[in-house]
């Protein structure tokens, strides 16, 4: 059985300009990716969904809401295993005033979205998507165990610390995708025939993003039996192209706050 869940995130008055409106959609983006891999890792249960931008009004226990309607009409139409975007809401968070300020590198609008293009369901598709993926590796602590924190006091300060830290990632990078791609193999496992499309889908994004995180092999992906179906593989693109760069997965996109210790 499947649960519905709305969510209306106000985005204030005109007083704050469409920029300060771009940054509060970035920041509920980032939770709602948060949540998402929480609920696949924590619960074994896979979000669909899509959101896109529009009026609303609610009164008397109903809402209308042009933008809900449109969510609702694109989530329906592709069944996809994440967060669709609709293009209105990707151009308007594209078009934000403080784009100026972040490199390609660190633009949080490259590193929060995804773009598809291929076979779902039997159908030639192409959408953006919510990257949940990336945003909950890029999410990880070096710090994973009391003794990597001890001996990164221990250490000198320079080399050795930065080695420390980066093992930290790696580990903890690792420990993410593994979990991950366990919950989608027993999820597939669970599933309906009808189902299991989807997760064969959700299996070939994981993979590519294991690939971009440059991580063990052993954290792939794979299928009791294996998906037949080669266009299940992701293009592995992206807007802007931010997959075929090999950014560094502890790279933080530039609107997330780090509580993260440097060397």
């Amino acid at each position: 059985m499947a649960d519905s869940v709305m969510a209306f995130y106000p985005l204030g008055t005109p007083l704050f300009g469409s920029g300060a409106h771009s940054e509060r959609i970035l920041d509920e983006l980032i939770g709602i990716a948060d949540a998402q891999g929480s609920s696949l890792l924590g619960h074994g249960q896979v979000v669909s969904g899509a959101l896109s931008l529009g009026w609303w009004r609610h009164g008397g226990g109903v809402v209308i809401s042009d933008g809900l309607v449109r969510a609702r009409a694109l989530q329906m139409e592709l069944q996809a295993p994440v967060i669709v975007i609709d293009e209105r809401l990707f151009a308007h968070v594209r078009a934000h005033s403080f784009a100026r300020n972040y490199g390609a590198e660190v633009d949080p609008v490259n590193n929060l979205f995804r773009r598809f293009e291929g076979t779902l369901r039997g159908s030639e598709v192409s959408f953006c998507h919510l990257d949940y993926i990336r945003i909950c590796l890029e999410a990880v602590d070096w710090a994973d165990t009391p003794e990597r924190i001890e001996a990164y006091r221990a250490a000198p300060v320079g080399v050795a610390r930065r080695a420390i830290v980066e093992e930290g990632y790696r580990a903890s990078v690792s420990e993410w995708l593994l979990a991950h791609a366990a919950s989608i193999v027993l999820a597939h496992r669970r599933a309906e025939p009808d189902a299991r499309e989807s997760l064969e889908w959700l299996a070939a994004y994981h993979n590519a993003m294991v690939a971009m995180a440059m991580a063990d092999p052993v954290c792939l992906c794979v299928l009791d039996p294996a998906p037949p179906n080669p266009h299940l593989i992701q293009t592995g693109r992206s807007h802007e192209g931010f997959c075929h760069r090999h950014v560094p997965i502890h790279w933080r996109v530039g609107c997330r706050k780090s509580a993260r210790a440097r060397p």
